[in-house]
């Protein structure tokens, strides 16, 4: 009975030492997992290594084409910046109270431009070089009168204070007018690569360079009230800047070729700005109060966004590919009034830099054309 025992005890033991070795050798020489990957993460893939459709390229792909894509598009939009107001008005005059005053701003209307762009399609994994061309210049006036004549005057906001000041006494002025001329070029070039997130989303990452050209000029005139002549206030900023850019373009699939569109890209781009002030006397306007320029360099961010509504289609058995959207758009362009405010009739040089943003935003029709 003891010996019986004894064996089977014997067999036992042999039976899990057997087991054990084998299952450390097992695991040793096979993957931590039953259904090890195909492809090494995080590195290139194949085609078919991928699930169809998702991440897949979504980019538009015309039969037997050369891969070039052309676009156009007519912008209408408002442009607006921080700082450039011409007056203040005083219905009582110089050394009362100003009560009530009344600012006088431009009008910051919409004004008429264009984008073009051209695109190709690589062989490398679907990417996408896209670069695109917006214009718009233009020019916004406005003017204004002393309220309460001809006891009422007014403040000018862009002229130096000791300018207006004829000895102890405030020079009264009685008319202003301004003009801000801005001419805005910009060149944004792109790598993307459209593809596929869902059934109805896809995704066009990019990354490129952004350059741009803002000019702008502001003059404001004044008219001595005492004289009857006007004395201008010129100041002019010319900028280049270039720097990288970065964003994504999205396309909520409708059905029937419709979609809703949804845009936004940033960037930080070096901006070389030359700025220049000349301001006549008021009241000998032959002769100037204030005359400098100024060459300075700086980092200054932007921004862009876009929303609207597409229709695309494919035509000529999938040769050609014709879309058409609308968009509304907004672009940021932080610190770009460069112009210099004097705030003091006694310490002459105490200044400061406006430092106002300049900001865009209206409707963008555009046409585009794959063949």
């Amino acid at each position: 009975m003891l010996r019986k025992f004894l064996n089977t005890a014997l067999v036992t033991v042999a039976t899990l030492a057997t087991s054990n070795t084998f299952a450390a050798s097992y695991n040793k020489n096979c993957a931590p997992c039953d259904y090890p990957k195909s492809y090494d993460q995080g590195y290139e893939v194949c085609p078919s290594q991928l699930m169809a459709a998702y991440n897949s390229p979504a980019r538009i792909d015309v039969n037997c084409a050369w891969d070039v894509l052309i676009n156009a598009a007519f912008i209408y939009w408002n442009v607006s910046e921080d700082g450039l107001s011409l007056s203040l008005s005083d219905a009582d005059g110089p050394g009362l109270p100003i009560n009530p005053g009344r600012v006088t701003d431009l009008n910051f209307k919409y004004k008429p431009g264009f984008k073009v762009g051209l695109g190709f399609n690589t062989p490398q994994d679907n990417w996408q070089i896209y670069a695109q061309y917006t214009w718009l210049h233009f020019t916004d006036k406005v003017s204004t009168a002393a309220p309460n004549l001809p006891l009422g005057s007014l403040y000018p906001l862009q002229a130096h204070p000791d300018n207006v000041q004829d000895g102890t006494t405030v020079i009264r002025i009685d008319r202003a007018n301004e003009r801000w001329k801005v001419d805005l070029d910009l060149l944004d070039c792109e790598l993307a690569r459209p593809y596929y997130v869902g059934t109805m989303l896809t995704f066009r990452p990019h990354a490129g360079l952004r350059a741009q050209w803002i000019d702008q000029k502001l003059d404001s005139n004044y008219r001595n009230a005492s004289t009857l002549r006007y004395f201008n206030v010129n100041k002019k900023s010319t900028s280049w800047a270039l720097g990288p850019r970065f964003g994504f373009d999205t396309n909520w699939i409708l059905g029937a070729g419709f979609r809703l569109i949804g845009n936004a890209a940033s960037g930080l781009v070096y901006t070389k700005y030359k700025i220049n002030h000349d301001e006549q006397n008021a009241t000998d306007p032959t002769a100037y109060s204030v005359q400098f320029n100024d060459k300075v360099s700086f980092l200054r961010p932007i921004a862009d966004f876009q929303m609207g509504l597409g229709y695309g289609t494919y035509f000529g058995d999938n040769s050609f590919h014709f879309d058409i959207f609308a968009t509304y758009d907004f672009h940021i362009f932080w610190n770009q009034n460069m112009f210099r405010t004097f705030t003091d009739d006694v310490s002459l040089g105490n200044n400061f830099v406006d430092l106002g943003d300049l900001y865009l935003h209206g409707l963008t029709l555009n046409v585009r054309f794959d063949f």
